[in-house]
């Protein structure tokens, strides 16, 4: 039989090399069962790892290369979800200490106004900010 088409030519070449033929099935069979495995939920991966393990060597190893893919889709995913959650504690820290620095703010607002008619002791009680910060906003205050 001759060949006209150079594409008919380089298929008969290529796959006529039984190496050739064998990884391009052993790739094709394994992308196909990965995908069964994925788009529906009738084959179980009970039912594809026994499917292949019936299969000897070869169906162990391409066993192997589907579950490396699983574990890299689940640390792909547990890295995801980390992100997303480290983001959300940040969020939540933030506000947390964003709330914080505005009591104290407010504190202070309040001991400066509070110094202008009751003495440091009073003021550190009232606001419950240490004599020590008091007396230094008593400072500020009078330094203008």
């Amino acid at each position: 039989m001759t060949v006209q088409n150079p594409h008919d030519k380089f298929f008969r070449e290529s796959f006529g090399r039984a190496d050739i033929a064998r990884n391009y099935l052993e790739e094709y069979i394994r992308t196909i069962l990965y995908y069964l495995s994925r788009a529906t939920e009738r084959v179980k991966r009970e039912d594809l790892q026994q499917a292949l393990l019936r299969q000897g060597a070869q169906g162990e190893q391409t066993m192997t290369t589907i579950a490396q893919e699983y574990i890299q889709e689940g640390i792909k995913l547990g890295i995801e979800q980390g992100i997303e959650q480290g983001i959300e504690q940040g969020i939540e820290q933030g506000i947390e200490q964003g709330i914080k620095q505005g009591k104290l703010e407010e504190k202070r607002n309040i001991a400066r106004q509070l110094l202008k008619l009751l003495d440091v002791a009073k003021v550190s009680d009232i606001t419950g900010l240490p004599i020590a910060e008091v007396k230094a906003l008593q400072k500020t205050a009078n330094g203008r």
